[in-house]
């Protein structure tokens, strides 16, 4: 399914055309009910300024969408993930996106959550810390080159309390 998105959004890009936002994932109904959701991530989004739409939108693409890779398919993953972890390795991985890359699914915040997340291949509340600012950014400058997204994954005790991976945006750089 990962891989429907992300050919999606090259063939958007190659065709220069946009994408609605709705295709990249569904809301689960109009009477938004986040209580089916994770409230440490609900209450994230709102002090980020989402929509409860938007993190509806969010938390249902991640619900979908799981990250933390099984072992087996470490290298199909955005970085080369070691086979054997050990508990406390870390690996930082950048990833380059275009402006018609991180745009591809629309300007607003929550589009560009999405964008990141297809291809940091890191959970979409993660990437919607730094979609709010990339956002931000755009409303006020004019657009930019690219962006550089630093990725940090660790090998740990998860959310779960299994190992596994965790990601978290370590740093973002705005090229202009």
């Amino acid at each position: 399914m990962m891989k429907l998105f992300s050919i999606l959004l090259v063939s958007c890009l190659v065709l220069n055309s946009s994408i609605s936002f709705s295709t990249a994932c569904s809301i689960p109904d109009s009477s938004v009910d986040l209580t089916a959701y994770n409230q440490e991530s609900v209450e994230l989004l709102r002090k980020y300024n989402y929509t409860d739409e938007e993190i509806a939108l969010l938390l249902e693409y991640d619900r979908t969408h799981p990250v933390s890779p099984p072992m087996s398919e470490c290298s199909l993953y955005a970085v080369d993930l070691p086979q054997n972890p050990k508990e406390g390795d870390v690996v930082y991985h950048d990833t380059v996106f275009t402006f018609e890359e991180i745009t591809g699914f629309g300007t607003d915040a929550a589009s560009i959550a999405i964008a990141i997340a297809v291809k940091s291949k890191v959970t979409a509340a993660v990437a919607a810390v730094v979609a709010r600012r990339i956002a931000d950014y755009l409303n006020s400058h004019a657009p930019f080159k690219s962006v550089i997204i630093t990725v940090k994954w660790y090998y740990g005790m998860t959310n779960d309390l299994v190992l596994g991976w965790t990601t978290v945006i370590h740093d973002y750089k705005i090229k202009t």
